[in-house]
């Protein structure tokens, strides 16, 4: 009899359980607005339920509420989820104004929120930049999120690494549930997200196709091919980038031209990609085993020359999990050109003076071997550049010697040393170099991740690296400011402490 009495209170638990769950399942959560088309007329709103069934959108300008229009929804899945997708493009919207938004299905409907589009005339715009948000420590993720509310920013353009692992169901719950509860206004307005793709979002990380990026491609409603993409905001014009992960980087270079190109009018022009070209950790030796350094010097050859030659005022970065602001980049582009350059004239002075009968392998060759450490001046040369060049001509002879000789050899031979790594930590000291700054027309880097992206990691002293001006071990966003007249931009470290960091303005 006892037996018996326990197992019907189970079975009553395991009934009431499943009556109280499945409704809840198939409500709708996961709330987050992006945009497919133009900021000013357009918003896109997203959010998931467990189920097939439909659901409903209402909106309406927040001066008439009462004159509502109605969507319903038709959900898609995909292979990978148990989830079911539903978004709706709100379309023919005005400028610089405020919607109320009811969404809901048969299960439940939502608590009202707003939005807000973007303005054609001047006043003043407040966004955020950030990347790498969960890792290892999600309730940081949370904090970073609570912080990046109370900020109060029209929108958020991030860098990719939301998550950690790209085919884990529960980490994009995790974290669409925490920016659905936590990334809205204390007035009810959510704010819109521009994401990028990173490599924390790729099954296999770098040199993939979209095929491994179902969760990101899925979820978020994006311009184009949602990869990379274009957007205007105010005087803004954005720029999404894919550092190599499911686009190969040089795919999207003739891109980035054109678009660049096309947008001149522009007042201000604004990038970003995962991967950080002049990361905060000043470690940029690329020929390794990590592909991010080899991602990392292919986007200083193909899209920092473009940068700076159509005038983009700022690039945000993630990826190191550091925090990092750069003095204002120019010409950098034209470096490449000139170590091609020298490694022409070194190639051309080997071929002349190349002595079969002597032996030039870097085990032989104590000039080789000091160079390839950095160390110019024990190896007798009177600058940095002039060390260059004697490298590249060491490294041809024993290219010759091998049979191997090629313009591609001796630069990635440079690229693989340790004097690649010194040679860009302090080419903005050497003389003849000033011009590798510039207030007026340089780029300035921002972010490397540190939205709760986990372990944070040690950058090298801002003094230590000619083109940092700021770097920090803190979680942070950085906050960004245009001005009421859209002609100054300041940027700002917030920290999760409580302090900020200096801030830095662009002028027009």
């Amino acid at each position: 009899m006892f037996k018996s009495r326990n197992l019907t209170i189970l079975i009553f638990s395991l009934l009431l359980t499943l009556v109280l769950s499945y409704p809840a399942a198939a409500e709708p959560r996961q709330v987050i607005l992006t945009w497919q088309d133009d900021p000013h007329t357009t918003m896109t709103i997203t959010f998931r339920t467990d189920s097939s069934d439909p659901g409903y959108l209402y909106y309406a300008p927040e001066k008439d509420a009462e004159n509502y229009e109605k969507f319903q929804t038709e959900p898609f899945t995909f292979p990978e989820t148990e989830a079911w997708i539903h978004t709706v493009e709100l379309r023919d919207l005005k400028p610089d104004s405020r919607y109320r938004v009811v969404l809901g299905n048969e299960n439940k409907e939502l608590d009202p929120f707003y939005f807000k589009t973007a303005p054609t005339d001047p006043r003043e715009i407040t966004f955020l930049l950030g990347a790498d948000s969960n890792r290892a420590e999600p309730e940081t993720q949370r904090e970073v999120n609570q912080l990046a509310a109370s900020l109060e920013p029209e929108f958020v353009i991030f860098s990719g690494d939301l998550i950690n692992e790209p085919l884990n169901e529960e980490e994009w719950d995790r974290w669409f549930d925490d920016w659905h509860e936590l990334m809205i206004t204390d007035n009810n307005r959510r704010i819109p997200i521009i994401p990028a793709i990173g490599n924390h979002e790729v099954n296999g990380m770098y040199h993939q196709t979209p095929d491994e990026a179902v969760y990101y491609l899925n979820r978020f409603a994006l311009p184009d091919n949602r990869r990379y993409y274009y957007l205007e905001y105010g005087p803004m014009g954005i720029i999404t980038l894919d550092s190599g992960h499911a686009t190969p980087v040089s795919e999207q270079t003739g891109w980035l031209e054109q678009t660049l190109k096309e947008n001149q009018d522009q007042p201000w022009l604004i990038a970003q990609q995962h991967v950080a070209c002049w990361g905060g950790r000043g470690d940029i030796q690329v020929r390794s085993s990590s592909p991010a350094r080899a991602i990392s010097e292919q986007i200083r050859r193909e899209w920092v020359p473009l940068f700076e030659r159509y005038g983009v005022d700022l690039v945000n970065e993630g990826h190191e999990h550091t925090c990092k602001i750069t003095v204002p980049m120019a010409n950098t582009g034209q470096l490449r050109h000139r170590l091609e350059g020298m490694a022409r004239i070194a190639i051309a002075r080997a071929n002349r003076t190349y002595d079969p009968e002597e032996n030039y392998s870097p085990w032989m060759n104590p000039t080789l071997q000091k160079l390839s450490q950095g160390h110019w001046k024990e190896a007798g040369f009177n600058s940095m550049i002039e060390g260059v060049l004697g490298f590249f001509y060491q490294q041809a002879l024993y290219g010759k010697q091998g049979g191997n000789l090629s313009l591609d050899m001796v630069l990635n031979s440079f690229g693989d040393s340790s004097f690649y790594t010194k040679f860009w930590h302090e080419i903005g000291d050497q003389p003849d170099f000033e011009h590798l700054t510039d207030p007026e027309k340089g780029v300035i880097y921002v972010g490397d991740g540190g939205w709760g992206g986990n372990p944070l990691n040690a950058p090298r002293p801002a003094s230590e690296n000619w083109y940092l001006e700021e770097v920090h071990q803190k979680y942070h966003v950085f906050l960004a400011t245009l001005s009421s007249d859209w002609d100054e931009m300041n940027i700002t470290p917030v920290f999760l402490d409580g302090s900020t960091g200096e801030t830095h303005t662009i002028e027009k």
